[in-house]
């Protein structure tokens, strides 16, 4: 009596741990998602019933439930992240969970490519510290062995720039001239060092783009450019040319870039890393003034800016 009794005990609890483990599967399958609260309820009973065995199967859950965070996380960052966090709450120490790659969502996304001239939802900001956020930027489209890329879709500005400087005190705030001019006037080194910093705060890689990055995006598949570029021009009582403008005044072109070409001219990266300046400024003659011309670049002057390229990293 007893002895049927006894087993009759050890098969309710068999059952009991092995619906339980059922639970714990079905939600580290990840096929419909993931509950951690009934996660934590199915945990917590493995743990009652049978502790001896579920110290066996330990690990095996929390490679499941690795795998499917990060499953997750590779359509739906933000949702995987508090996932990571309630389940490092179940398992704490555990290093399996907390070494869970969880890449944030690129708001650069590769839908966005070619659609830049479309308006604000075809542009992208990466968040900084705080509440602040970065350069407006484009999706150029991939070509042949180049990746798609962001880029600038203005000129970086002086408030831009002043940004930087009051938040790395390296350089001095710029406070005699408007903050929606292009930023000129600056070298090869402090253009490195903001760089450095935005890819900091935005936790993306910044750099200027190459030349030829520069100009297949300049060109964005156009044969014509805007007459209206803020190049120098003195022809029949029409002169203009005669200083910088603001970075966001000008048409863009089909990719959503302004100010391309003219107004300052822009650093890019030649063959070997040599800077060059690219596009021609205010004061270059319109009939030069195109995406073709290419200057060298040894200290900083008056007419030459530059505009960031971020890199995309496909997932």
């Amino acid at each position: 009596m007893q002895v049927a009794a006894q087993k009759a005990v050890e098969q309710e609890k068999r059952d009991i741990y092995n619906q339980a483990m059922k639970n714990v599967d079905e939600q580290t399958s990840c096929r419909s998602g993931l509950n951690t609260r009934d996660l934590k309820i199915a945990l917590n009973k493995l743990r009652e019933v049978d502790p001896a065995r579920y110290r066996k199967a330990e690990s095996g859950i929390v490679a499941d439930l690795s795998a499917c965070i990060a499953k997750i996380g590779r359509s739906f960052p933000e949702r995987a992240t508090e996932y990571k966090k309630q389940a490092i709450k179940l398992f704490p120490g555990n290093s399996a969970i907390a070494n869970v790659a969880i890449v944030p969502k690129d708001p650069c996304d590769l839908s966005l490519a070619g659609l830049g001239a479309r308006g604000k939802r075809a542009i992208c900001r990466d968040r900084l510290a705080g509440e602040e956020k970065g350069p407006s930027l484009v999706v150029i489209p991939a070509k042949g062995s180049m990746k798609a890329f962001a880029l600038g879709k203005y000129e970086v500005s002086v408030d831009e720039w002043n940004q930087f400087c009051a938040s790395d005190g390296n350089c001095p705030v710029k406070k005699n001239t408007s903050g929606d001019l292009p930023i000129t006037s600056v070298s090869s080194s402090e253009v490195k060092s903001y760089l450095a910093w935005i890819s900091d705060k935005a936790k993306r890689k910044y750099r200027l783009p190459t030349r030829a990055e520069w100009e297949y995006a300049a060109r964005a598949g156009q044969a014509k450019l805007d007459s209206n570029r803020n190049c120098k021009l003195n022809s029949r009582g029409i002169q203009k040319g005669d200083s910088l403008i603001k970075t966001e005044v000008g048409a863009q072109n089909r990719w959503g870039l302004v100010n391309h070409v003219g107004n300052a001219r822009e650093l890019v990266a030649d063959r070997g890393g040599a800077l060059v300046a690219i596009g021609g400024s205010f004061q270059t003659p319109m009939e030069d003034c195109t995406a073709n011309l290419a200057e060298s670049f040894s200290q900083a002057d008056d007419i030459t800016g530059f505009r960031v390229l971020r890199e995309i990293v496909e997932r």
